[in-house]
């Protein structure tokens, strides 16, 4: 997994928590999740390795280890400060693989960000690890 393209990064103010605890919403259970306590600047790298038209989920979690993750709580920051995300960032949608959710369907998940249809806002959704991801994405990752 390499970065390409260099894209401007975002510093975040530091969570207060789970803005969606799925616990508590839909029993979920969570199963990973790394840390994020301070502020932190994110950038975007890409998950493709040359050749590849999309890659799994589950594969693309396995490469982003190899590297700082942000997590859910990195997303919902991000989704706070929307105004601070840079236009570059938003012609991709956006994948945090530092927090994995067992759902209720027991599939295996993990928060991500988009823009629909050209809306100024972004939303947040949960992408299967059983998907396929392409081109179109990009891992969001704290800075080294």
């Amino acid at each position: 997994m390499t970065k390409t393209t260099q894209y401007p990064t975002v510093a975040l103010k530091p969570p207060s928590g789970f803005v969606n605890d799925m616990r508590l919403t839909d029993n979920w259970e969570l199963i990973e999740d790394v840390e994020f306590t301070g502020e932190e600047t994110l950038e975007l790298a890409e998950f493709l390795e040359k050749g590849e038209p999309s890659v799994r989920g589950d594969v693309m979690l396995e490469r982003s280890k190899k590297n700082p993750r942000a997590s859910q709580r990195h997303a919902e920051r991000l989704l706070a400060q929307q105004k601070d995300i840079p236009k570059e960032w938003r012609k991709f949608y956006l994948v945090f693989t530092g927090t994995v959710w067992r759902d209720s369907g027991v599939r295996l998940v993990m928060a991500c960000l988009n823009w629909d249809d050209g809306r100024e806002e972004c939303f947040l959704y949960w992408g299967s690890l059983g998907a396929y991801y392409l081109s179109s994405g990009r891992l969001v990752r704290p800075c080294k």
